[in-house]
Parts: structure tokens; C-alpha cells; sequence
């Protein structure tokens, strides 16, 4: 499948961010005040996933249309504000 995938970064990540936005159907936008977190947040159809990145992993499934798709706007909020990786003066090559 070639699935769309937005990856919203820290700022503190832009370098790998350019590097993960040369992936076929990825798109990486960093956030200034973004801090890093222990958390990867997925919205899969009707389902709002979240990943823990400690140990033990622990992953949370909402299964709600409603849910998802008010999570979705609000990521895409957040996503207008980001700017693209390579606009940080990281280099593409």
C-alpha cells in the first residue's frame, strides 16, 4: 500500500527528520517548541494509537470515528504550523 505518513518532529530532530523525509509517502515537518517525548501517536482509519517508547511498551487503542477524526484535525493544526525538515538548512544530500 502506499500509505501517506506525516511525521511531526522536535526541532531537536530535524537532521534525522530530512533524512526519514527522503522515504517514499513521508512528509516531516519540525515544531520549534515541540519537546521530545516518550510517546508515537498513530491514526489508523477509525483507530487513534498510542505507542510508549519506555519499557515496558505499552500501546493504547481508541477505536472511535469520532475520536479519530477530531485527533486528525487537530494533528493537522499542529502540522500547518511545523515547518518542512529541509527548510532548517539541513541538507538533502
Amino acid at each position: 500500500k502506499k500509505i501517506k505518513t506525516y511525521y511531526l518532529a522536535p526541532d531537536a530532530q530535524k537532521k534525522r527528520g530530512t533524512l526519514i523525509s527522503n522515504y517514499q509517502h513521508f512528509e516531516v515537518r519540525t515544531l520549534l517548541k515541540l519537546k521530545e517525548g516518550y510517546i508515537t501517536t498513530m491514526i489508523q482509519g477509525d483507530n487513534l494509537i498510542f505507542y510508549s517508547n519506555v519499557t515496558p511498551v505499552s500501546i493504547y487503542v481508541i477505536k472511535s470515528s469520532k475520536i479519530a477524526e477530531s485527533y486528525k484535525d487537530f494533528f493537522m493544526m499542529l502540522w500547518e504550523m511545523g515547518e518542512e525538515a529541509t527548510q532548517h538548512g539541513a541538507s538533502t544530500t
